[in-house]
């Protein structure tokens, strides 16, 4: 029996989201400038721990959406995530032919080619070639967007199996992480732990065996980080519980509908937030400004009309449309049909 999850519980996920896309957003500031105390504490919650709890929030989210309507899933997901993911690609190709090389302040940033660009605009980054330079973040969408195809498969896949799956996942990951570069799908493999019990527990109404498990997993990797890796030791574990009081979807907590609001305003600024701080980060440096809380509040104060721009109007006026048009597309016309 599928969970029911209030308006509340996709409000705090929400913020929760925005937060994960800080810690990212701030992990990267490294590579562009001293940081301080603040942000060195905040990076030390480690990039790849926010990136595990983001697939494990796209499979939970996941898993209820295509529950709920499995009806035009792909086309849902690609009106959701690609607009703002090509926008941010073409932002990363342009600035690939107009700036490059950078000379960063650790290290010096070249395009990779044109068909590593190619590649990553149809999300094939870690399965034919690497992700871009020039918006290096982007590989996690290409492992999200598999598991988005791979959906309607996963939902068939009974209980038992998919634990299997998941104990094999996390052996790969715990035996070739922190090795992520990697291609032929291995990085998909490398993660789909996360997701999958994210997936999981959308589908069930009695979960703890799903908890604990997210949290054993998380544990594990803690563990090993501080003694094998001696980085992002922690991180793992105090998020792997932050997000499972996250998921006690039933706290006494209550919410007010303009603190609702702001949560999900937050929320909706965090893909862009995501798919766009690299590049706009490469940018400023470029353009010689300097210090990372400067970066930071410049590319968070600028995330809004990004948003309103690029994801909410040009949507409406051209993905929209354009993606009702091609997936209602008669198949007598030798082109796919999806109902």
């Amino acid at each position: 029996m599928r969970v029911n999850f209030s308006e509340k519980y996709w409000s705090l996920l929400a913020l929760l989201r925005f937060v994960l896309s800080n810690i990212v957003f701030i992990y990267h500031l490294y590579y562009f400038g001293p940081q301080d105390k603040t942000q060195l504490g905040i990076r030390n919650l480690g990039g790849v721990t926010a990136v595990i709890c983001f697939l494990f929030l796209s499979g939970l989210s996941i898993g209820y959406s295509f529950a709920n309507s499995p009806k035009e899933f792909i086309k849902r997901r690609l009106i959701r995530i690609y607009p703002l993911y090509f926008f941010a690609v073409l932002f990363a190709v342009i600035l690939q032919a107009t700036i490059s090389p950078v000379q960063g302040y650790r290290i010096i940033y070249i395009p990779a080619g044109l068909l590593t660009s190619v590649a990553n605009t149809f999300m094939l980054q870690g399965i034919v070639a690497i992700p871009m330079t020039f918006n290096s973040p982007l590989w996690s969408l290409s492992v999200e967007f598999t598991f988005y195809i791979l959906t309607p498969l996963i939902c068939k896949i009974p209980n038992y199996l998919l634990n299997i799956i998941i104990g094999i996942s996390l052996v790969i990951f715990l035996l070739t992480y922190p090795n992520i570069d990697t291609l032929y799908g291995l990085r998909i493999v490398q993660f789909s732990w996360a997701w999958i019990i994210g997936f999981a527990f959308s589908q069930n109404k009695k979960h703890p065996i799903l908890q604990v498990t997210f949290f054993f997993s998380c544990f594990i990797i803690g563990v090993y980080h501080l003694v094998a890796i001696k980085e992002e030791s922690l991180a793992y574990i105090t998020l792997g519980m932050l997000i499972l009081v996250f998921t006690s979807y039933k706290l006494p907590l209550k919410l007010s509908e303009k603190q609702k609001n702001i949560f999900n305003f937050l929320g909706n600024l965090s893909y862009p937030l995501y798919v766009f701080h690299w590049p706009m980060a490469l940018l400023l440096y470029h353009i010689g400004i300097r210090g990372t809380w400067n970066f930071y509040f410049i590319i968070l104060l600028s995330m809004p009309p990004i948003y309103y721009f690029f994801d909410v109007y040009l949507k409406r006026l051209f993905w929209k449309p354009t993606f009702n048009y091609l997936f209602n597309i008669d198949l007598k016309k030798n082109i796919l049909h999806v109902d």
